[in-house]
């Protein structure tokens, strides 16, 4: 337990003198106590004698917002639920003078579990229990709200007359209480919110928060212990508690940024599943969800003192005859992101101490940029697993997935970095390469570079930057491409071509100069350069902090003296200028720096 210096917000002389006359007898040892970790809003401490442990609850130290924090209204709720099939912590006793630890308190029973609040505890879920935890917080929801307030106590707990227009105005002001800048979009909300309110059915109890991390599950997670975090019940339309968990869990379907990412490709329930098991076992009419979607939105926005971020999803969630911008992968996506997960585990950790020894070898052989063999290995058992090439959105060479359905598979990918992209082939440069070549190049050149990149035959590198010039604006860039006859002569040096120093590395994409009169973003092209053509030379491996990035085939610096290529090495694109960051492409994931003249040439 903490030091009593180090605790915040709890003197323990005033607190046991307190617990002694609320409650003789309950305590038998001097007491100790700690802050729980994870709460965002209310503190939160372990308490113990030694031999019994019971959990503390007061507001937040600093500024409170007035009718935000009612240590009595928590205690109340918990007190009349403890006879109900909801389940909560067992009330102890309540203290609402101030002046015993600086606030308002209760003690309550200590419930041992489980709380699901960090990535390494929802990832730990194999699929059914995944599942189960999902069904278990909707048929939680379900008694929840299957509570009559009257029978057991709270028929004065809140007015749910004008409920729905109160939470709009009122999370409004409590905005407008903390706002440190101000946000017009937040207005347009209010008044879509207003607009088109609609009526609501029976009331209620609602939680206010109900979401997965403010719930304690039994230890084998096979059901729900405890219902936390109750500072913002009351009386009302229950379907605001539904429309906020629809907007936490479509958010932790795609990050973990506001709870632990939860995929239903992983077990867990989507949101949509979510609102049908609710649907089931509630018996309510869901047609206006999509308001209360957007009333979670707007709230989620106010806590998180970040409105503009939620404003326009609130927006379109407003207005149900709007379409709602969807983030939910698709069905493919998600199959796949369970696949590389299990790609990951089973073949990819294991061999990153391989592909580290090897790499160490092939440097003390004095071939830094040697590509470690197991990747080889890892290549084959990709392709098998139907992992390769997903960055590609054109389904004639890739996976066809979008930017929102790749998204995760990158960012599982980059779990290991140093292998797994690579051994996808959907490592840089040759991804945004190979995106170049789909959307731009011929058939001809698709033929000569693009199959064997896709098929890992071949790498390539991307030759942009100059050691002469400030080649982070790509208008600066100096190297000439110039006509001549059937030829395009190419004459300058690049730098930082990551990848060029690998054996395999059989071509360059190269950014010049081919019509310095034209406006200066229309004044570049591109061009495919075989490496072993005559007049490239690959000099040497630029480095960061001492590191050359070896088994990745280094960051190049190329001379190209004058080199000759046919003219139809030009990459063309359907437009007269394109800008490849960003790209033309709306399925594009290239990262290029710069514009380039979609001309041939000369």
């Amino acid at each position: 337990m903490a030091d009593p210096a180090d605790l915040p917000g709890l003197d323990l002389v005033p607190l046991t003198s307190w617990l002694d006359d609320a409650c003789p007898g309950l305590r038998t040892g001097e007491l100790s106590a700690e802050v729980i970790a994870g709460g965002k809003s209310n503190l939160t401490y372990r308490l113990t004698d030694g031999t019994q442990t019971w959990a503390l609850r007061r507001p937040p130290l600093g500024h409170v917002l007035p009718t935000a924090h009612d240590m009595a209204r928590e205690y109340r709720i918990i007190s009349a639920l403890a006879g109900t099939d909801v389940p909560v912590a067992r009330a102890i006793a309540l203290c609402s003078d101030p002046a015993v630890i600086g606030a308002p308190f209760y003690v309550m029973s200590y419930v041992d579990g489980v709380v699901l609040d960090r990535p390494d505890a929802v990832n730990a879920l194999d699929r059914s229990a995944a599942t189960r935890v999902g069904e278990a917080l909707v048929d939680t929801l379900v008694e929840l709200h299957g509570v009559t307030p009257a029978d057991v106590g709270l028929a004065d707990f809140g007015r749910p007359a004008g409920f729905l227009e109160r939470q709009v105005r009122r999370w409004h002001k409590q905005w407008q209480a903390s706002e440190t800048r101000p946000v017009p979009e937040l207005q347009q909300v209010v008044d879509a919110l207003l607009a088109d309110m609609p009526e609501s059915g029976d009331p209620a109890i609602v939680h206010g928060d109900y979401r997965l991390t403010n719930l304690i599950y039994t230890r084998d997670v096979t059901r729900i212990a405890a219902v936390a975090d109750w500072e913002m019940a009351t009386i009302g339309d229950p379907l605001a508690d539904v429309g906020l968990l629809v907007v936490y869990h479509r958010l932790a379907e795609q990050s973990d940024l506001t709870m632990p990412r939860m995929r239903p490709a992983d077990g867990f329930l989507s949101a949509d599943e979510m609102v049908a098991r609710y649907t089931a076992g509630a018996k309510r009419d869901l047609g206006s969800l999509p308001w209360y979607v957007a009333l979670g939105f707007f709230k989620l926005a106010v806590r998180r003192h970040r409105p503009d971020a939620a404003v326009p999803s609130a927006r379109r969630a407003a207005h149900p005859r709007r379409p709602l911008m969807d983030f939910t992968h698709s069905e493919k996506s998600q199959v796949l992101q369970g696949a590389v997960s299990r790609f990951l585990d089973e073949q990819v950790y294991p061999a990153e101490p391989v592909f580290a020894a090897q790499a160490a070898e092939a440097r003390a052989a004095g071939t830094p940029f040697r590509t470690p063999e197991v990747l080889v290995k890892l290549r084959a058992e990709a392709r098998q697993r139907g992992l390769w090439n997903l960055f590609l959105p054109d389904g004639r060479f890739g996976a066809g997935l979008s930017v929102l359905d790749y998204a995760p598979i990158a960012e599982l990918s980059g779990r290991s970095a140093a292998i797994a992209p690579e051994a996808m082939n959907c490592s840089a440069p040759d991804t945004g390469n190979m995106e170049l070549l789909a959307m731009f190049g011929t058939p001809e050149q698709h033929e000569q570079w693009l199959r064997p990149l896709l098929d890992a035959e071949i790498r390539s590198c991307f030759s942009m930057t100059e050691p002469d010039v400030a080649s982070s604006d790509a208008t600066n860039i100096a190297t000439r491409i110039d006509r001549d006859g059937g030829d395009y002569v190419i004459t300058g040096r690049k730098w930082w071509s990551t990848g060029a120093m690998r054996p395999e590395c059989k071509l360059a994409i190269v950014m010049g100069v081919s019509d310095p009169d034209e406006a200066r973003h229309a004044r570049h092209s591109m061009v495919l350069v075989p490496l072993d053509a005559p007049g490239v030379t690959v000099r040497r491996s630029t480095t960061v902090f001492g590191y050359d990035d070896g088994p990745h085939g280094g960051h190049g610096e190329i001379d190209f003296d004058r080199v000759r290529v046919p003219a139809d090495s030009a990459l063309r694109s359907r437009g007269r200028a394109s800008c490849a960051s960003g790209s033309p492409s709306r399925g594009s994931r290239s990262t290029r720096l710069g514009c380039w003249s979609s001309r041939r040439p000369g």
